[in-house]
């Protein structure tokens, strides 16, 4: 085999191998030219209490509170970013700041609680 032809499989292979390496790297980091942000355009909040009676294989699930009613979303400013101390963190200081938004949500639920009468009296007996 002819030395160019050696050279020229070596290097194909050794660049083959580098980008099957880096190029999932490339593709799904913040480097990639092509990616675009992805706001969060809503929200949604629930809090549920899931009852298991001891003596049975039931599960129960009772709403207590849904909020979906978004009142503010922006980006995060400098302030907030600060204030929350994500670069403080080591789990959170290599956070995009533009990646990262701020969102309100409305303090009281979608509806009131309506839970049946022998529902309430099951959850003081639970508790």
């Amino acid at each position: 085999m002819p030395w160019f032809e050696k050279v020229g499989l070596g290097g194909f292979g050794q660049l083959f191998i580098v980008l099957m390496i880096a190029g999932p790297l490339l593709l799904f980091s913040n480097f990639n030219p092509i990616s675009t942000p992805n706001p969060v355009t809503n929200s949604l909040i629930k809090l549920n209490i899931i009852v298991e009676p001891k003596d049975s294989q039931a599960k129960n699930t009772i709403n207590l509170f849904t909020n979906n009613y978004v009142t503010q979303l922006s980006q995060i400013t400098q302030t907030q970013y600060d204030k929350m101390q994500f670069a403080n963190d080591a789990k959170t200081k290599s956070y995009d700041q533009n990646l990262a938004q701020y969102i309100k949500m409305n303090n009281y639920a979608d509806a009131n609680w309506a839970a049946s009468l022998p529902n309430r009296l099951q959850l003081k007996k639970e508790f």
